[in-house]
């Protein structure tokens, strides 16, 4: 099977290029309007180039993560997430360091550990000024 017979799930577009996500796992990263011959009509695309520059930043490093299997978010907030690092589910690496680590060792984290629905994500996405839709098809 290749990305071209499975199912696109959701399309991110960015500054630095798209990303077409077909799951937990898998995703194909590409440039410009590429992304649209690997996409179905009804996938839903969130575009952050239209956030505003001043929240640009912010946006990348503090927004939580889409979990596809989820059916409760864990948080639907733009911000560092101090507390994801001992309860969120991708916080297992921190927590094995901080208990079998150097005693003195301290870590920095950037960014939210937290996880969100996609539901959720997209319309976090639009209030912080992403122009979220459906993709429409090739003749958008």
């Amino acid at each position: 099977m290749t990305l071209k017979d499975e199912k696109s799930v959701y399309v991110t577009i960015g500054r630095g290029g798209c990303t077409v996500y077909y799951g937990k796992h898998s995703r194909l990263q590409t440039y410009g309007n590429g992304w649209k011959k690997y996409t179905e009509p009804g996938t839903p695309v969130i575009d952050s180039r239209t956030i505003p520059p001043d929240k640009i930043a912010r946006w990348a490093l503090l927004s939580p993560m889409v979990d596809l299997e989820a059916e409760v978010s864990q948080s639907t907030k733009v911000e560092q997430n101090d507390g994801g690092l001992s309860t969120g589910k991708h916080a297992w690496m921190f927590n094995h360091m901080k208990e079998h680590g150097h005693p003195q060792m301290k870590m920095a984290t950037f960014g939210n550990l937290a996880t969100c629905t996609l539901e959720d994500y997209m319309k976090l996405a639009k209030e912080w000024g992403a122009t979220v839709y459906y993709y429409q098809g090739e003749d958008e």
